[in-house]
């Protein structure tokens, strides 16, 4: 006979470790939580099982103004190589203008997109200790970083990152609409948090 429990397990591979057994500070992110059904012919759950409610509900996620400082952040890196090179590769200050603007329209996209696609983390997300993870809690992946960048510019409209501020706002999970439509989630980074 089964019996159903609320155990805490972390799952490990294929083995289901109670919670209890791991001190607080030797996880980073807890993948998967649910009720477990006792048996000894149980099966590991995978990832595809998972949804935003079942997922590392207790991980502290990152607050607007943080998310604005990492944005800051990354406008000053990569906004600063950008005028640079616009102005070496530029004549006229309206060629430098054109210039700049295609430049840092393509360097900007690239930046997030390798970045958080390789670690979540661009320089001013990991600057300021936040980082970018699938809604699973899995590290965020090179489509994910791509769908959230491409959805960059809907997030600007009407100007000045309007309407993911709202979107931001009305979230349980304070989701922009690319963090919606690529599943994603900024979260602050444990070991940092747990520094503070």
């Amino acid at each position: 006979m089964e019996r159903l429990t609320e155990r805490i397990l972390v799952v490990c591979g294929t083995e289901r470790i109670p919670i209890e057994r791991f001190p607080a500070s030797s996880y980073t992110r807890l993948a998967v939580v649910r009720p477990v059904v006792e048996s000894t012919d149980f099966e590991t759950p995978t990832a595809s099982e998972a949804t935003d409610s079942e997922t590392a509900a207790d991980a502290e996620l990152a607050i607007v103004g943080e998310r604005v400082a990492a944005y800051l952040l990354d406008l000053l890196v990569v906004g600063g190589g950008v005028v640079a090179a616009a102005g070496w590769l530029g004549g006229s200050r309206r060629e430098q203008f054109r210039i700049g603007g295609l430049l840092g329209l393509a360097v900007a996209n690239l930046y997030h997109l390798v970045l958080e696609g390789r670690d979540g983390q661009t320089v001013g997300k990991r600057s300021v200790g936040i980082a970018v993870v699938a809604g699973d809690g899995e590290e965020c992946t090179y489509t994910a970083a791509g769908t959230r960048t491409l959805f960059r510019f809907a997030d600007w409209l009407p100007a000045g990152y309007l309407l993911g501020f709202v979107s931001i706002a009305l979230t349980e999970r304070r989701k922009r609409l690319g963090d919606i439509v690529a599943n994603t989630v900024v979260v602050r980074n444990r070991s940092e948090s747990e520094e503070r």
